[in-house]
């Protein structure tokens, strides 16, 4: 999901540094997006290749970076509010769990099935079973 989620962000982040004539930014964006995109090849089932805490954490700072260098220049054709729009969704999820497990009284760092993709994955199976 990390991954996914990651490559949709960074093929943003390439199209919006591009609009704002940021080579360095575009070509930073494009590298670590085709390098998701060579993780995922081997991260689809049956997965021989999986995204550890580190990896995870870097690719969110890239993407943090990346979206922030895009955006923040003097003579940028883009909104600022833009890289708050993309990293949205995964911010709340992650921010979200981690309040449900301190509400239950667990780390906010456990493993569970709590995040989005894990409810539409339930979702769609239960729906599917009708």
């Amino acid at each position: 999901m990390a991954g996914g989620t990651t490559f949709l962000c960074l093929c943003a982040v390439a199209l919006l540094s591009s609009v704002s004539d940021q080579g360095s930014c575009t070509a930073l964006s494009l590298a670590f997006a085709g390098a998701v995109l060579g993780f995922l090849r081997f991260n689809t089932f049956p997965a021989s290749v999986f995204m550890g805490d580190a990896g995870s954490q870097l690719l969110g700072f890239a993407v943090g970076v990346l979206s922030v260098r895009a955006t923040q220049t003097s003579v940028t054709q883009v909104s600022a509010a833009i890289p708050i729009l993309l990293l949205a969704l995964p911010i709340m999820d992650t921010l979200s769990v981690m309040v449900q497990r301190m509400d239950e009284g667990r780390s906010p760092f456990s493993p569970d099935k709590n995040h989005i993709h894990h409810k539409l994955l339930r979702w769609a199976s239960a729906t599917t079973r009708r």
